[in-house]
């Protein structure tokens, strides 16, 4: 049986996710957190460690949202559009900032904190949307096609990255200077076409129903108790703190190749081509990851994914020959598009039911290292230098692959029974 069933509905469902997905990707790379933004916050004089307070927001803010995610769906009487709404607060901030970033284009250190703040913002929404979408993706798609589904889905989201991220490259040579304010109010157009797509989907409403929702309180126990060490989830959400840790420096990237004094010297408008990098490497990944979770499920490609950013570290400083940066920055495309593996694994490992309050206990777990790791980083580059930041993120990756390794590995039978699909 393909993957593109012979169920018409399914198919038109299908490709209208898909297609969601690729204009959120266009949007995304247009404003993307790890090269656009860190520069655009750069260039308006944001020293590495306000740069890390930015990471902190965009990375480990939304985390500690993820709970109450369920508890917001559930007071829309339709769901689906529910959904839909929860979207409006993660999409308006970006046109406030470029509307901003006009109005106070003689103020650049109250547009860097007004930027962080209606990012923050952004953020908040994002961390109610992914629990209760990732659920509904989990009663959408069965398990047996999972991973090729995020496969698919992280590649047309990459792939959208390569249509913005290339726009924006040529933006940056027509626009110059306002190159970020149009960036920023053209990601937001992009991202209100994405959820317009999603508004065509028809999704059942038996999708959204569960069972009396628990207090949070009990929840968060039911939830905590299955992220024992001695479960594949609890090892699986260790690794992902790790991984977030190391992930952390990915923003750091740009600002180094910027660096003229203690960096690689390239001149700002790099960021313009690192970001078209970062999309080629997340879609050249995110199709093959997807592919090799549904056939051998999610514990080596995982594992790989720990080993990303050691490897970039020992690679970075020679970056001043072009190939080396390019090199990096397409492995680091790789952790933009890391959940072609991480939510396969998140609703493969969890315990049955809702999923949405073990995505949330993931990001509860995971915000200690998601929201120390740029503080941490941006500390070292600006006292100690990039060399620590570097050593620093290489240890987090090699520690992440430990529990990584210890994940169980798919049954053979259903690995024969996926390969007879």
């Amino acid at each position: 049986m393909g993957f593109f069933r012979s169920d018409a509905a399914f198919r038109r469902r299908l490709v209208r996710l898909l297609l969601t997905e690729f204009v959120w990707g266009v949007g995304t790379f247009f404003v993307l957190p790890t090269t656009t933004v860190p520069a655009f916050l750069t260039a308006r004089g944001a020293t590495p460690v306000v740069v890390g307070l930015m990471a902190v927001t965009m990375g480990a803010v939304p985390l500690l949202f993820q709970f109450f995610g369920r508890g917001v769906l559930d007071r829309f009487r339709d769901r689906r559009l529910g959904v839909i709404a929860m979207h409006v607060p993660v999409i308006l901030p970006y046109a406030a900032i470029a509307a901003a970033d006009v109005l106070l284009a003689g103020h650049p250190r109250v547009m860097v904190g007004l930027c962080i703040a209606l990012l923050g913002i952004s953020q908040v929404a994002v961390g109610l949307v992914v629990p209760v979408w990732l659920d509904m993706i989990s009663r959408i798609i069965p398990l047996e096609w999972r991973g090729r589904y995020f496969g698919f889905s992280s590649g047309a989201f990459a792939l959208g990255g390569i249509a913005g991220s290339s726009a924006l490259y040529y933006l940056e040579r027509l626009a110059g200077v306002h190159v970020f304010t149009a960036a920023f109010a053209i990601a937001a157009c992009f991202f209100a076409t994405s959820i317009s797509v999603f508004a065509t989907v028809t999704v059942d409403a038996d999708v959204f129903l569960h069972p009396a929702e628990f207090p949070l309180r009990v929840r968060v126990t039911a939830a905590a108790r299955a992220c024992g060490w001695r479960t594949d989830f609890g090892r699986l959400i260790a690794s992902y703190s790790g991984v977030l840790l190391s992930a952390a420096l990915v923003p750091f990237i740009v600002v180094y190749a910027m660096d003229g004094a203690r960096g690689l010297g390239y001149p700002a408008s790099v960021f313009a081509r690192l970001t078209v990098l970062q999309a080629v490497g997340g879609a050249a990944s995110a199709i093959t990851l997807g592919w090799l979770v549904d056939h051998h499920g999610p514990r080596w490609p995982w594992v790989g994914a720990t080993l990303v950013i050691p490897v970039v570290v020992v690679l970075l400083p020679y970056g001043g020959w072009w190939p080396i940066l390019a090199a990096c920055t397409l492995l680091t495309g790789v952790l933009g598009t890391h959940w072609s593996i991480s939510a396969p694994a998140l609703l493969e490992f969890s315990p049955d039911g809702d999923k949405s309050a073990y995505v949330a206990m993931a990001g509860i777990v995971a915000f200690v290292p998601a929201s120390l790791g740029p503080l941490v980083y941006g500390g070292l580059i600006q006292h100690s230098g990039y060399e620590w930041a570097f050593a620093v993120a290489g240890v987090a990756g090699l520690a992440a692959a430990v529990p990584a390794m210890t994940l169980k590995r798919r049954s053979r039978e259903a690995v024969v029974r996926r390969a007879e699909d």
